[in-house]
């Protein structure tokens, strides 16, 4: 009773913070694929600028997702459900990577920060979320059966990119193919990159950068916040061959092969 209460509530403040709420017409969009760091590196630029900061947007996931790529709904009108989470100075959700084209539209003043993760890892995060094994040829039901009805329909577009126009063999090949999609983004002039990598490596000064090439100001210390965990952390005891298996891993390396050289180099 007390669950029920606490979300009706919620529903409630979410209505009005919606009613009263103004889009900001020049944010800055973090994107990037989904388990790539989005969350961490857009709570640290947020803290360090001193900006307000949306992470998450639960009114574009899908079936949301699925129906905006169909023309069913359009941009605006998610926007329009959403004002309070699109009235932050800076706007996190990996679902927007994927429309990137109409946020040029929209918002023709914005800023772009796309977030890119080795693919390997990136994949591993995913599949580590979710507890889904990567060493499987296919996916059958009982492996998804874990998952609550409502993670299913949110991850199903994640796992299954044919609603993307992609052909694949299995599901990692498909998830292979939506980093290619996050990882083309980065030849958009109107894009900036950076690698999770550089991130993990250097956390205050890579945070730091980004603010400057987004052109937010250094308004506090983040040294006390940078090593917060904030999402689900996985499970890296494994390389990467033991992970996914010698086939799934060779399907990964050669998807990725061109962009993972481009950003990576031939390490």
């Amino acid at each position: 009773m007390i669950k029920q209460i606490k979300k009706s509530l919620k529903n409630v403040q979410k209505a009005y913070f919606n009613k009263t709420s103004e889009v900001n017409p020049n944010p800055v969009f973090i994107l990037g694929n989904e388990k790539s760091g989005t969350s961490v590196m857009a709570f640290l630029i947020a803290e360090l600028s001193g900006s307000s900061v949306t992470i998450d947007i639960h009114g574009t996931w899908n079936p949301v997702q699925t129906q905006l790529k169909r023309g069913e709904v359009t941009l605006e009108q998610v926007i329009a459900r959403n004002k309070y989470d699109f009235s932050k100075d800076i706007i996190k959700e990996p679902v927007l990577t994927f429309e990137y084209e109409n946020l040029k539209r929209l918002f023709p003043g914005a800023k772009f920060l796309l977030i890119l993760r080795e693919p390997k890892s990136n994949l591993r995060s995913i599949l580590n979320r979710l507890k889904i094994d990567g060493r499987k040829e296919q996916l059958e039901t009982d492996d998804l059966c874990h998952l609550s009805q409502k993670e299913l329909v949110a991850w199903n577009p994640v796992l299954f990119n044919d609603w993307l126009g992609y052909e694949y063999e299995n599901y990692i090949e498909s998830l292979a193919l939506r980093w290619n999609f996050c990882a083309a983004l980065g030849s958009e002039k109107d894009i900036n990159v950076v690698r999770y990598e550089d991130f993990l490596d250097n956390k205050e000064e890579t945070i730091k950068h980004c603010a400057s090439v987004l052109g937010l100001r250094h308004q506090k210390s983040i040294a006390h916040l940078v090593d917060i965990q904030h999402q689900f952390k996985g499970d890296n005891s494994h390389t990467y061959l033991e992970f996914f298996g010698d086939k799934n891993l060779k399907r990964i390396e050669n998807t990725c092969n061109d962009f993972f050289k481009k950003y990576y180099g031939d390490n």
